[in-house]
This record gives structure tokens, sequence and C-alpha cells, in this order.
């Protein structure tokens, strides 16, 4: 996030979603007004790959972290692995790991931790839509993955789960984000390639950010009005329960609730008739 706000300065810059700083792959970077659609992306499904190594824990739950505890991995580790997961799709309570983002009186976990303090025990709802096991023939302690999760999901912390419930240490040895909602790692652009100076070029704008939202075309009027917080019903409009709202000029203003053909302004991107 240093490294963008480095290339647009003056320009406020989020995210939906950080990594860990050992894992890479998919972030989406908000730029402006765009930064209130935060929420909306953390909302939509992620998609990871990784190894999950087994016979060893730390303190962190991956391989940055003091080792814990070592032991013997046994033949048939990947036919009980395969067996295990199903145990862990739909929702749960998950743990939330020490060294995280998460906070306590303001302050992240990690931090907590750095000062030799405790953090205290927390759990979080998560939801894990699916997971599989994938090809791995380089070492028979090691099993990779692919999981799709909900918003939250600690792959670390579904890692040493994994582990505890086939009674194995466990640590997270390698992991990559492939996809958030409809962004993939194949249409990803590199920080690297940003810093050539190709940044403007890849930003994405109105309706075509968010591609998973229905789309609803307002006159300049309601559209208007909708920016400045007003309820409008749109005749011979239907949709879901959200929508992107747009100006007869395709310029995203807001994402609405919608009943029906009523929409209720919920993240109001612009007041004026200027884009933002």
């Amino acid at each position: 996030m240093r490294a963008v706000r480095r290339l647009v300065p003056g320009t406020k810059v989020g995210h939906a979603g950080t990594l860990d700083p050992a894992a890479d792959g998919v972030v989406v970077v908000c730029l402006g007004a765009y930064t209130r659609l935060a929420a909306l992306f953390q909302a939509t499904p992620k998609e990871y790959e990784g190894v999950v190594l087994f016979g060893r824990s730390t303190d962190t739950l991956d391989l940055q972290g003091r080792t814990i505890l070592r032991c013997y991995v046994p033949e048939d580790l990947p036919q009980r692995v395969a067996a295990a997961l199903p145990a862990f799709c739909g929702g749960y309570l998950q743990e939330v790991p020490r060294y995280s983002a998460a906070k306590h009186g303001g302050v992240a976990f990690h931090r907590l931790v750095r000062k030799g303090m405790e953090t205290p025990l927390r759990r979080k709802w998560v939801e894990l839509h699916r997971a599989e096991v994938l090809p791995d023939c380089r070492s028979r302690r090691r099993i990779r993955f692919k999981l799709v999760t909900g918003s939250g999901f600690y792959v670390r912390a579904w890692a040493k789960d994994l582990g505890d419930a086939l009674g194995i240490p466990a640590l997270l040895a390698r992991l990559t984000r492939t996809r958030v909602g409809s962004y993939r790692m194949e249409t990803s652009v590199a920080l690297e390639e940003l810093e050539r100076g190709s940044l403007a070029r890849h930003i994405l704008r109105d309706a075509a950010a968010i591609p998973w939202v229905p789309v609803v075309n307002a006159d300049d009027d309601a559209f208007d009005r909708l920016c400045h917080g007003q309820a409008q019903e749109l005749p011979g409009e239907r949709c879901g329960e959200t929508a992107a709202v747009v100006n007869e000029s395709g310029c995203l203003g807001l994402i609405a609730h919608a009943q029906g053909s009523v929409l209720q302004p919920w993240i109001v991107l612009k007041t004026t008739g200027l884009a933002p």
C-alpha cells in the first residue's frame, strides 16, 4: 500500500483486504472515492492456493515463527486430510491468530505479542465454501490445497486447525490469493509494472470496477437525488438486493439497496454530477 501511495500522492488509497507478509497474490486497491467500496469487495469470496506443512508447529502458524513442536508424519497423510476437509466446510468459529492485524485496545495483536503482552482469546465466525487437495509429489509432509472462503478467514488458523483435527502439528508453508470476487491473478497487474508508469491505464472506473453488481440506469434528475441520499422509485427497473446506479452518461454514483423498483442509497461516491 505504501508503494501505491507513492504513485498517487495526495489521493486517498484503501484496500479490500491485505495479505500476510509471506503471502502473495491478488490485492484489490481502491483510490479516491472508490475507497468507500472496500466493504463491498471484502464481502466477496476469496480463493487461495497454498501448502500446509505437517509435522511442525510454530507460534506464528507459518514458517516465519519459532518452532514449538516437531513430530512424525504418517504415510497415509493425504487420505487423512481428504477425509478431514469436509468437516471444515460451512460456517464455524475460528480462533484469531495472536500474530495478526486484529486489534485490542486499538493496538494490533502482533504488536502486543512482540512487546511481550498478552492478547485476548478471540473467535470469529468465518465461512469456508470449498476445500480441496491438489496434487503434490515433492514430500509426504506437504499438502497442496485450494480454498474458497468468505470474508475475514485466516488460512494460517485453518492450517493449524486441520493439523489439530488429525492430531499432527501443522503450519502454513506457502499462500497465494488467486481471486478476490471477480478479480483473478491472470488479470491482475504486478506492482513492478505500476511503478514503471502504467497505473493510469489499469484503473477501473464506474460499473466496470464492480462487475458482479447489477447495474441500474437512472435519469440525471433521479441520479442527483439518489446521490444526495433520497430514496427513489425507478419504474421499470428491477434488480436484486444491491444495485450500482449510473447516470445517463454511464457514470457510477452510488451503490443502493433495492426493493423492487425502489432504491435506497447505501454507499454514495459523489454528490454532484461530476465523476468521483
